[in-house]
């Protein structure tokens, strides 16, 4: 062990303490990142690059709300700033800052009150409302598709929470086929109620109350095409009914933030 030559991220010994594994893997990744363009003389402002799918596959989080979660909780301990752009229509992270005041001001916590205090800074549960991305468009006046994408943000992010739940509720069959049969009705009522992407094509209806109807419809007259098995269509009617759950939540969201900027 005396003549190791490979090259180490530092990290502040009692800190180290704090951090899950994910933040503090996220936390070593933006520490390496930030060693590297520091050396190369091109950080901004301190700021430095890193995509969410760069962050995604160091990792290896899957699901971008995950990724998300974990960002979230070093922002929210105010450990790192971020800097989004806007990727289809969405405030996405792609410029960090480490703010290593807070990082030596939590390192200077003994070991015994890390421990026995529980300070923790954990990933936030899946579903979290993320606040490092609504600073963005704070010195904009917000526009309707401004608007909207903050509320379906919210509701995807909580929308996507019940995919695990929705498949935790139900025994899974050992047939192939049901298996295959349930993963094609969650694919295709997802795919029915990705308002996100509607709104991006197409345009916010005037009516949005008439426009959840006509989803839940469609998703019922597509669901009909198993009505041969019992199973399959409590599934189906279980993950429309959540999907309908938080669509009522956007409507309600929109309506209220809409009347809002219309006084």
């Amino acid at each position: 062990m005396n003549n190791i030559n490979s090259k180490y991220t530092q990290c502040p010994n009692n800190f180290i303490y704090m951090l899950d594994g994910d933040c503090l893997k996220l936390f070593l990744i933006l520490s390496q990142k930030e060693s590297y363009w520091r050396n190369k003389g091109m950080l901004d402002n301190d700021y430095f690059s890193l995509t969410i799918n760069e962050i995604s596959d160091n990792l290896m989080l899957k699901n971008k709300d995950d990724v998300r979660c974990v960002i979230e909780s070093l922002y929210r301990n105010n450990l790192i700033d971020v800097i989004c752009c806007i990727v289809k229509g969405r405030n996405t992270p792609n410029k960090f800052k480490i703010n290593w005041s807070k990082v030596e001001e939590y390192n200077k916590l003994s070991l015994h009150d890390i421990i026995e205090f529980k300070y923790r800074i954990v990933k936030l549960e899946r579903g979290t409302k993320t606040t490092y991305d609504k600073k963005c468009n704070m010195n904009n006046e917000y526009e309707i598709q401004d608007v909207v994408q903050d509320v379906v943000q919210d509701v995807v992010q909580n929308v996507s929470t019940t995919i695990d739940s929705i498949d935790s509720i139900k025994s899974i069959d050992n047939n192939t086929t049901i298996l295959r049969d349930k993963n094609n009705i969650k694919n295709e009522i997802d795919n029915i109620f990705d308002i996100e992407t509607y709104f991006e094509k197409h345009s916010v209806p005037n009516d949005m109350k008439p426009f959840a109807d006509k989803l839940k419809s469609k998703a019922i007259s597509f669901l009909n095409k198993y009505s041969f098995n019992s199973e399959l269509m409590v599934y189906g009617e279980e993950y429309i009914s959540d999907k309908m759950k938080y669509l009522t939540e956007f409507i309600d969201k929109f309506t209220m933030l809409e009347r809002e900027r219309n006084i």
